[in-house]
């Protein structure tokens, strides 16, 4: 299957920045149609922060900040 070249993309300047790939509502309805809930991702990524190695603790130290800080809207 040929893929399309990308001189044929058009990228629009005056659109502004890329702050994320993903909508918080998209993310909201995915985790709720697979009732993964709150709850569960805290839960987990609290484990992820007690993880013995460095990178791991502080990947999910910086990602449990963001849902608290979401939560908290």
């Amino acid at each position: 299957m040929p893929h399309e070249p990308l001189s044929k993309w058009s990228h629009d300047s005056t659109a502004g920045k890329v702050l994320s790939f993903f909508d918080y509502e998209v993310v909201a309805e995915a985790l709720e149609k697979n009732s993964f809930s709150i709850e569960e991702e805290v839960s987990t990524l609290v484990q992820h922060v007690r993880d013995p190695d460095p990178k791991i603790s502080l990947r999910a130290h910086n990602q449990l900040r963001r849902v608290l800080n979401e939560v908290a809207k």
